[in-house]
């Protein structure tokens, strides 16, 4: 049962997975992998009270399951449950500190809550944890920008480019604050590698300065 659930998920039949989950649980009530894939399951179908009970079924049976702290964590978020998703996170870092994720989801939480200080603080361990999270670097550029630390956003933004290349919005992003912080060749250097990889508002700016530049 739990196989055929594990199968059916990877199809994308979250019914018939969730179907075989709830059979493999009640041969074997202690099944915790199946108590967490029927979670996830039930999360995949907007389930997100079901997902919950299930994923603290695991906890249940397991109190120190990782994921299964993190899975209710992203379950609260969805809920929009900002505060009991920031005590999953915790949890979860309680158990393993450097979770990547985790730190990454709280530092989304306490940037929403303007807690910039502490979202810093987060990326900052997430990056730590996990150097190749492109995401992470990204939010923490984003953090350090609005605390007015345009050199450390500069090469947190820098370090996702790398990672990320080709990704258009990181590098407008960089752009603008090259831009903002009086560094204009780069900027436009920038600019047009974003217009190169297709991002029309950069074909525009690109387009305009130069008329601009040549008028």
């Amino acid at each position: 049962m739990y196989n055929a659930g594990n199968a059916l998920a990877a199809k994308k039949d979250f019914k018939g997975a969730v179907k075989c989950y709830e059979d493999a649980i009640k041969i074997d009530p202690a099944f915790v992998s199946a108590w967490l894939n029927l979670g996830n399951a039930r999360q995949a179908m907007k389930d997100i009270t079901g997902a919950i009970a299930a994923f603290e079924h695991v906890l249940e049976l397991d109190p120190k399951h990782a994921n299964a702290h993190f899975n209710i964590g992203n379950a609260r978020a969805a809920q929009n449950d900002w505060d009991n998703a920031a005590k999953s996170f915790q949890a979860v870092l309680d158990i393993d500190p450097k979770h990547a994720r985790a730190w990454f989801n709280l530092g989304q939480i306490r940037q929403d809550k303007k807690d910039l200080s502490g979202a810093i603080k987060a990326y900052q361990n997430a990056v730590a944890a996990d150097p190749k999270a492109w995401p992470a670097w990204f939010k923490l550029g984003n953090a350090l920008l609005l605390k007015e630390d345009y050199p450390g956003a500069v090469e947190a933004i820098k370090k996702a480019i790398a990672l990320e290349p080709n990704n258009v919005s990181i590098i407008t992003g960089l752009a603008k604050i090259l831009e903002r912080s009086g560094q204009d060749q780069e900027a436009m250097f920038l600019w047009q590698r974003a217009a190169d990889l297709g991002h029309e508002g950069a074909k525009a700016k690109v387009k305009k300065d130069l008329e601009k530049w040549t008028s």
